[in-house]
């Protein structure tokens, strides 16, 4: 598991590529689901999360969710991760969307950026 600090807001281009044991990201005290990245991350770099093998809880019915405060995710950043069947872009983010396709878009230019 790993604790992100309350005050962070941008995940690192590999910042923890081929932490293959990485299951569960806890905000402060409260976890948050294996599959989620936490509100208040602002930005996530290409490959953040790639050949994290054990992150996400390998179901269709829970999926990775974008937080509504991410505006930027620069390349993938979930390239290889295996338990992650599907991706959900919180309501109020006003970059990204996703498609009801395992899937997330740009809203204005339609540019896929993540898919799975």
């Amino acid at each position: 598991d790993i604790n992100l600090h309350g005050g962070l807001v941008t995940i690192e281009q590999e910042a923890f590529f081929d932490c293959s044991k990485l299951s569960n990201l806890n905000r402060g005290k409260s976890d948050v689901s294996a599959a989620s990245i936490p509100e208040g991350i602002q930005s996530i770099g290409a490959s953040a999360f790639s050949r994290c093998t054990e992150l996400g809880n390998n179901s269709d019915t829970q999926p990775l969710i974008i937080p509504s405060t991410t505006h930027h995710l620069q390349g993938n950043p979930f390239t290889y991760t295996p338990k992650i069947k599907r991706i959900q872009v919180a309501s109020g983010n006003y970059n990204y969307e996703d498609r009801s396709c395992n899937a997330v878009f740009t809203i204005n230019s339609d540019d896929l950026i993540i898919g799975c």
